[in-house]
């Protein structure tokens, strides 16, 4: 039943020149359908040369919640809303990247978007999505996705539907490093220390010394 609407609406979507993804009115078996047509839409690019890598492991469980857009940044899913974790990156080298996830039993999604993300506009900024990888559901693969070095990207882990929602591991590999955060980010400001002069410094012996003098003069006063 599901191949059979998903190759209903292919046709359609053919005929017709326009991307039904496109329309938030659809029924969860039509949306359902579509899924199903972009899991099997192989993707266009092969792997990028991995020079270098970095990885991550968190967890969507128990985080906010979106309504994903699908694997080509179009529409809406009605198969939401889905709890999604994010994760700020940028790269060292221009070029192309690879991005895998493992999804520890459960059916997740990722996105990429870039400079920023917007869980109420789900469609902004969206660079590319992807739902099942190599390794079939719990994976998820987009392969060379050329980025720009210094340009500040998101990554994106959510679930595919409701209910759908877990631990991962995401990759990030390609041509130079990879850094996860915000651009220009680093080490966090040092906390503010009071001004308290080194007890060891000559101007604190010489303070010293002029106060120990008025206390003994002031002293010498009462005296007489």
């Amino acid at each position: 039943m599901k191949a059979s609407v998903a190759l209903t609406l292919a046709v359609a979507v053919a005929i017709s020149g326009t991307v039904v993804a496109q329309t938030s009115n659809m029924t969860r078996e039509e949306a359902l359908a579509y899924e199903i047509s972009l899991k099997n839409a192989p993707q266009a690019n092969s792997p990028a040369q991995v020079l270098a890598s970095v990885s991550y492991s968190d967890t969507t469980i128990g985080g906010p919640e979106f309504n994903r857009a699908f694997a080509d940044c179009t529409g809406q899913s009605a198969l939401g809303p889905v709890r999604y974790h994010t994760q700020p990156f940028h790269v060292g080298t221009t070029g192309a990247h690879n991005i895998s996830s493992v999804q520890d039993g459960w059916d997740g999604y990722i996105f990429i978007y870039s400079p920023s993300f917007d869980p109420l506009n789900q469609n902004t900024n969206c660079v590319i999505g992807d739902d099942d990888g190599d390794g079939g559901i719990g994976t998820s693969d987009i392969d060379a996705v050329a980025l720009t070095a210094g340009v500040q990207y998101v990554l994106v882990t959510a679930g595919f539907e409701l209910g759908e929602e877990g631990t991962f591991t995401n990759t990030i590999d390609g041509p130079g490093a990879v850094t996860l955060g915000a651009v220009g980010g680093g080490l966090p400001d040092p906390v503010p220390q009071p001004n308290v002069i080194p007890a060891n410094s000559g101007k604190t012996l010489g303070l010293m010394a002029v106060l120990l003098s008025l206390v003994g003069f002031a002293m010498l006063r009462r005296r007489s």
